[in-house]
Formats: structure tokens, sequence, C-alpha cells
């Protein structure tokens, strides 16, 4: 995996340095960049892959989740710029240790501090409300907005998971035999929480819950309460239900 990091290099700690900064410091590396420590609690990242456009709006995303008060330090991106064709992000500085140092892939069983940290950080992101700047953010290496062209988190996540199946499902059926079976199965259980809507009828005095496939845009009704299992996105039922 080497050869998929981002390295640092002396031409960079000579910019940095020719910016003002007297104590530049490699911090780490990986996949999507370098990292050096600039001093005043400050430190840049030089992108692997990432645009100044795409990094502009990450910085609004991280803006508003430290805005949400949390009881830990949260990226908060400084300034963002552009040096020959590759993008520059100046950050604060985040303390700590590496979760990744308590783990290990020959773990047997997972330290029950390290379970609870991971447990503590994701109830508390959980309490950070949404804003229309996070909803502009995508994920993976895609371009579009995760919600792009939905209104609830379990529709955006299933489109997600058509278009992964759409790009590698080829590579993953040809490691994963029963792979359709699997996704399929996922699929199940994501549609079948997705909340049904009632709409009143004007023709008669009862409510009929409605639910719509995705793909079609037409809109199936039943009489039950409740949404029906069958309802994945990407199927139509042509009969009653």
């Amino acid at each position: 995996m080497s050869g998929f990091r981002r390295i640092h290099t002396a031409a960079w700690i000579e910019h940095f340095t020719r910016r003002g900064y007297s104590d530049v410091r490699p911090l780490g590396s990986g996949a999507e960049g370098a990292i050096y420590r600039l001093g005043n609690g400050t430190v840049a990242k030089v992108w692997g892959g990432r645009r100044e456009a795409e990094l502009v709006r990450m910085q609004g995303f991280y803006a508003d989740v430290a805005r949400a008060g949390l009881p830990f330090a949260t990226p908060v991106i400084l300034g963002v710029e552009e040096v020959d064709g590759v993008a520059v992000t100046f950050e604060q500085e985040l303390h700590g240790e590496p979760l990744q140092k308590r783990l290990a892939f020959e773990d047997a069983q997972l330290d029950p501090a390290t379970v609870n940290c991971v447990v503590e950080v994701l109830r508390a992101l959980a309490t950070v409300p949404g804003t229309d700047t996070m909803r502009e953010m995508p994920v993976l290496d895609e371009e579009r907005p995760f919600w792009a062209g939905t209104h609830d988190f379990r529709t955006a996540l299933v489109a997600l998971l058509e278009r992964r199946v759409a790009r590698f499902g080829g590579v993953l059926r040809s490691h994963m035999p029963d792979f359709d079976r699997r996704y399929m199965g996922i699929l199940e259980k994501l549609t079948d929480s997705i909340t049904c809507r009632l709409r009143s009828s004007m023709e008669t005095s009862s409510a009929r819950t409605s639910w719509w496939t995705r793909n079609s845009g037409q809109c199936r009704y039943s009489t039950s309460d409740s949404c029906p299992r069958q309802a994945i996105p990407g199927w139509t039922r042509a009969s009653p239900l």
C-alpha cells in the first residue's frame, strides 16, 4: 500500500518555510495526503487527489460540525489554496493518539475502552444538526452530493449502493458467488425501514399507505398500515398489494 501514500518532500518543507513558518516538520502521511506541522497550533495538508473547490465545501462542513459544541475537537480548515495544481489546506492541529494504535488486524477481541471511545464519539456526532452544507457533501470518490435527488438518509444510501454496484458489481461477483443474494438482502433491510406516508383520499374516507418505487416514479397503494417488505428500489409491482 505504500505506493498509494503521498510522501513528505523537502520541496514542500521549503515552500512552507518561505511562507514564514520557521519550524516546519513532517507529521503524518496517508492515501489522501501528507501533513506538515507548521507551529503555533497549525498544520498544512498537501492533498493527493482532491480539488480546491471540493475542499472549500469540506471547510464549510467542518465549520458546521465545530459549531455544534461537541465534547472533543474536530477538524477546522483555516484556509484552502492551490499550489502548482496541488490543493493545500491549512488547519488547526488536533492533538491526541490515533485509534489505530489500539487496534490490530490480528486482534481476536476489541479493547473495551476502544469500543467505548468509538461509541461515545458516534453518539456525540449524532447530535449534530444537519445543515444545507452537509447535504452538498459527496461520499467516497463521487462528485455528486450524497443527498442529491433524495429527502431521507435511507433512500440516499440505497441510491449510493446502486451506483457502486453498477460500477463494481462485476468485480464483486467474481469474488463472491452469492453477491446478488447478499445485496438484495441489504436492500430489503434498508427499504423495509423507509417510513410510509399516509395520503388522504378524496374519493374515500379511508387513508391509504403509499410508497414509491424510485426508478419508475409510480405510486403503489396498500391498505396495510405498514410498508410492504417487497418495496425494493428498482422493483415495480403491477398486481395489487
